[in-house]
C-alpha cells in the first residue's frame, strides 16, 4: 500500500500538471502551417506529404506535445536536419538540434492536421496518468472496456485499477460533443447492427448488441481500439445527420491513431532511458 507522504506529492504534482497543462494551450494560428513546394530532396526520410511534425518534451513525469502543421513533412525535416529552420526549433523547443527527438504524423489533408493541433499540441500530460489521476483528478484520456457483445466507454476515470482492466484511448475526445453525437447515433446504429441497450451521458457510452458476429459493430469498436473508420458515406450514411455522424467518427479515428503513435513513441524513449 502506499503511503500517505507519497499520495500527498503525488496530489499536490497532479494539481501542479492541471494547472501548467491550461496555461499551456492555446489555439491554432496560420503561424505554425508551413506551405512548402515539394522539391527534390536527398531520401534522408521516408516520408513526404500533409501532417504534423512534433516532439515529446518530457520532464519524466510531465509530457508536452510540441508540434506544427507541415504542408511538406519532408521539407519541414529536411530543413531541420540542416539546422536552418530556427522558427521550427523554437516551436519544438529545441535549442541544439537532435534529429531522433523529432516524430511525424502524416494526415490526409492540412483540415486534419489542424484539428489534431488544436486539440492534442501544446498541452501537458501526466506520463503515469493512471497512477495521479486516480488520486484527486479524472484525468484527461477516455477509457474503453470491450467484451465480444459490449462496448463501453468511460470519458472519465472509472476505478483505481483501470490501467489492469481498460484500454486507455487518450485525450482523443470531447464528451459533451460525444454525447451530442452518439444519441444521435442511436438510430443509425440500430440500421447497423441489433442494439440490445444503449446508454450514453456524461460519465460515458455504453453500446450492446445481440450479434457478436456484427461486422458493423467490429467496425466501430475498431475507430476506438485501432483508430480505423472503415464505414463508409454510404447508406446509413447518406444525409445530413449520416455524415456529420460519419465525418465525427473519421476525427474519432484520426485522434485516436494520433494517440497510439504518440505512446509508441513515449514507450520507445522510455526504452531508450533505461537502456542507458
Amino acid at each position: 500500500m502506499m503511503d500517505i507522504e507519497y499520495l500527498a506529492r503525488a496530489t499536490f504534482k497532479l494539481g501542479q500538471i492541471i494547472a501548467k497543462s491550461k496555461s499551456d494551450d492555446f489555439s491554432f494560428s496560420d503561424d505554425f502551417l508551413f506551405t512548402d513546394d515539394t522539391d527534390e530532396c536527398a531520401n534522408q526520410f521516408d516520408e513526404q506529404g500533409v501532417g504534423l511534425v512534433y516532439r515529446l518534451d518530457s520532464d519524466g513525469q510531465t509530457f508536452c506535445v510540441r508540434g506544427v502543421v507541415s504542408a511538406n513533412i519532408l521539407k519541414t525535416l529536411e530543413s531541420l536536419r540542416a539546422n536552418q529552420n530556427d522558427e521550427v526549433k523554437g516551436r519544438l523547443k529545441i535549442d541544439d538540434f537532435y534529429y531522433e527527438d523529432v516524430k511525424y504524423f502524416k494526415t490526409d489533408d492540412l483540415e486534419q492536421a489542424k484539428t489534431i493541433y488544436k486539440k492534442i499540441i501544446n498541452r501537458r500530460f501526466p506520463v503515469f496518468e493512471e497512477i495521479l489521476c486516480n488520486l484527486s483528478d479524472p484525468g484527461f484520456s477516455w477509457w474503453m472496456d470491450e467484451s465480444p457483445q459490449r462496448l463501453t466507454v468511460y470519458f472519465k476515470s472509472h476505478g483505481i485499477d483501470r490501467a489492469e482492466d481498460l484500454l486507455k484511448l487518450g485525450p482523443i475526445g470531447d464528451s459533451s460533443v460525444a454525447r451530442k453525437i452518439f444519441n444521435s447515433a442511436y438510430e443509425v446504429f440500430g440500421l447497423l447492427f441489433p442494439v440490445s441497450e444503449f446508454s450514453c451521458t456524461n460519465k460515458g457510452i455504453s453500446i450492446a448488441t445481440s450479434d457478436a458476429t456484427s461486422q458493423s459493430f467490429q467496425m466501430l469498436k475498431s475507430i476506438l481500439i485501432d483508430g480505423e473508420n472503415t464505414f463508409t458515406t454510404d447508406y446509413p450514411f447518406v444525409d445530413l445527420k449520416g455524415v456529420q455522424i460519419y465525418q465525427y467518427f473519421n476525427e474519432l479515428a484520426l485522434m485516436r491513431r494520433f494517440w497510439i503513435d504518440v505512446e509508441r513513441h513515449l514507450q520507445d524513449d522510455s526504452d531508450t532511458v533505461l537502456m542507458q
